[in-house]
């Protein structure tokens, strides 16, 4: 016990709180400087307030993607399904070689889609089920900004025509 301490500027109350939040600053920093390599070949799990997300690892999201390509958010609609996004692709690994690509996500309470207009991402779309491109809440999609890992195990791209 710490009877005979004292501290005046302290209220021992205190003390669980600040060595939680020693406890939360460390286990952050610790992951944040976790290896490249090891988000590139290793699932990642996204935890939110309302459910967990396993992000395939890079090999499993590019065999499993339809279309994989960047690209910059031109146009956004809503319809019954979700949110369609239009990009002007600017290279591609895997599908369409075309300029424009349109990606479909199904949107819920729980989960609202990520990208913005003007804003470039690197894209791994799936197959919708009707000969168009889907993405969603667990893919290995990102802002171009933090794909760097990807970008570089993706290697040399395309130019669409």
């Amino acid at each position: 016990m710490l009877s005979g301490i004292s501290c005046p500027n302290i209220d021992l109350m205190e003390i669980p709180k600040i060595l939680l939040a020693i406890l939360a600053i460390s286990t952050f920093s610790l992951s944040i400087s976790s290896n490249s390599s090891d988000r590139a070949n290793n699932p990642i799990t996204i935890e939110t307030a309302s459910a967990k997300c396993r992000v395939p690892p890079f090999k499993e999201a590019y065999a499993g993607a339809k279309a994989v390509f960047v690209g910059e958010v031109v146009t956004i609609s809503q319809n019954e399904r979700g949110k369609t996004f239009e990009f002007k692709v600017e290279k591609y690994w895997k599908g369409s070689r075309s300029k424009k690509a349109t990606v479909l996500v199904y949107e819920s309470s729980r989960f609202q889609a990520f990208y913005q207009a003007g804003q470039e991402y690197l894209v791994f779309a799936s197959d919708d089920g009707e000969n168009g491109l889907r993405d969603g809440r667990c893919s290995r999609s990102n802002r171009i900004a933090d794909a760097a890992a990807d970008m570089k195990l993706l290697g040399k791209a395309k130019r669409p025509r």
